[in-house]
């Protein structure tokens, strides 16, 4: 499915194609995505399949009516290329896009439920279909191909910690994207915040009167909860803010010529920036401040920068604090000298033993990391501990308590045998141009010259 060439690409906000842009690039997701394609097509796995037997193929004879928005709103957005629209029984108005990889050519299946076509207008059902048809145009189904299928694992995608986070992130922002080529495919703001009220709320306009401001003044009692956000719009943005954006960019469109698109995705930028996980709160940000800066300290204690050591710095600071934890290792040392002593001062003024022992047990996560804990990663522990207030019994408990929690991370000998290993293939990569298999068996000794002999025999003027 494609529509005109590149029609709605300046449509697309910046924060989702940037998210694909770092998806594809950084992560390297187009060759796993293939690959599970590929294996959908020789499997043989048919969500078309489970659409037939689950629900019902809306075509012209048995639902004119959806078949008739359906075509207007194809027309609207100019797309090329066929797709089914299935009608699937639930009491929830939703609707949703899929790729169907089973066969030569993906088929583009869309579903909606039967709550929606039966409480929807056909304006609001117009921007339902133009939504799910902007998330093909942008691409964005094929990148659900990344979400992890095995329930027996808790993660949410097959990509490592950090690549689910960006996941996570880049997929609330595809929904502003899509809200806005349903914009386009209804013709009216109303439309689709109406829509998306049902759909959220379980509210029609007769009970809620969308006023967005009002909405967004609900919210500003939990912006700084980024833990509860996080928890409950896993998958999509507040309901309030993606109403915003929408009326934003519909306030832009209807300036013609003049709408300046990137102003709006400034704004729009701005209110994602509400719901960025940092520390709020001073004390938070002086313990994870705290964190960082002695982190920094524990892995430039060896002369050979240990990369499990960053690496662990780098995870306790997502994990317990920030999207962004690189900005926290700040190289500059006057900049360092005064966060150290700002952040000691809060710790001192709002602090208690249970924050001083966070910290000392996240430093003994970083000093053990490596395999190790070495006499000078000790010594800075036990001297920060000092610093915070802690004493050194303590501090020697929370450390050893550390260990015995998650103890020696690296195995030292299996390191020495990769790196030992890594080495000498490296070698014969180098020499031979490739490490592989002999593609016939070694000959036996003397075969080249009992060879030769043949040829000799059947020309004798060799």
């Amino acid at each position: 499915m494609k529509s005109t060439p590149d029609r709605w690409k300046h449509f697309q906000y910046r924060g989702d194609a940037r998210g694909i842009g770092q998806l594809y690039e950084e992560y390297n997701v187009d060759g796993f995505l293939s690959a599970r394609e590929a294996g959908q097509r020789e499997w043989g796995h048919s969500m078309r399949d489970r659409l037939l037997k689950d629900g019902v193929l809306l075509n012209e004879v048995l639902s004119p009516r959806i078949y008739r928005i359906v075509r207007s709103v194809q027309e609207t957005l100019a797309v090329e290329g066929t797709f089914e629209v299935f009608c699937v029984r639930d009491a929830d108005v939703n609707a949703f896009a899929l790729l169907d990889h089973s066969s030569d050519q993906p088929r583009h299946l869309v579903g909606i439920t039967s709550a929606a076509l039966e409480h929807l207008e056909d304006d609001e059902i117009s921007f339902l279909l133009g939504h799910e048809l902007g998330h093909f145009l942008f691409g964005h189904n094929r990148l659900l191909g990344l979400l992890n299928q095995d329930e027996r694992v808790e993660k949410v995608t097959v990509l490592p910690y950090l690549g689910e986070c960006l996941f996570l992130r880049w997929r609330k922002t595809s929904e502003v994207s899509a809200d806005r080529l349903g914009l386009v495919a209804s013709g009216c703001f109303a439309a689709g915040a109406r829509a998306l009220v049902k759909a959220g709320f379980g509210l029609s306009d007769r009970n809620l009167d969308v006023n967005v401001d009002s909405l967004l003044r609900q919210i500003e009692a939990i912006k700084d909860k980024p833990e509860i956000i996080e928890a409950a719009y896993r998958s999509h943005p507040l309901l309030p803010l993606r109403l915003k954006a929408l009326h934003l960019f519909s306030e832009a469109l209807n300036q013609g010529d003049k709408a300046d698109l990137a102003a709006v995705d400034d704004q729009i930028d701005a209110l994602f920036e509400w719901f960025r996980r940092y520390p709020r709160r001073p004390l938070a940000e002086a313990v994870m401040r705290i964190v960082a800066l002695a982190g920094m300290r524990i892995v430039g204690v060896e002369r050979e920068i240990d990369e499990e050591e960053v690496r662990t710095v780098i995870y306790i600071l997502h994990g317990h604090f920030t999207d962004t934890p690189e900005a926290e290792l700040v190289l500059d040392p006057d900049e360092r000298d005064r966060r150290w002593r700002a952040a000691l001062e809060v710790l001192a003024r709002e602090g208690d033993d249970s924050d001083r022992g966070f910290i000392i047990s996240r430093l003994a996560d970083i000093a053990l990391a490596d395999g190790k804990l070495l006499e000078s990663e000790a010594g800075v522990i036990l001297e920060i501990a000092e610093q915070i207030g802690m004493s050194p019994r303590m501090a020697y408990g929370v450390i050893v308590g550390a260990a015995q929690t998650v103890g020696f991370r690296v195995d030292h000998q299996l390191r020495e045998i990769t790196q030992r290993v890594r080495g000498q293939m490296a070698n014969l990569v180098a020499e031979q141009g490739g490490f592989r298999p002999r593609t016939s068996p070694p000959r036996r000794p003397g075969t080249s010259d009992m060879l030769s002999s043949v040829k000799d025999l059947k020309d004798p003027g060799r």
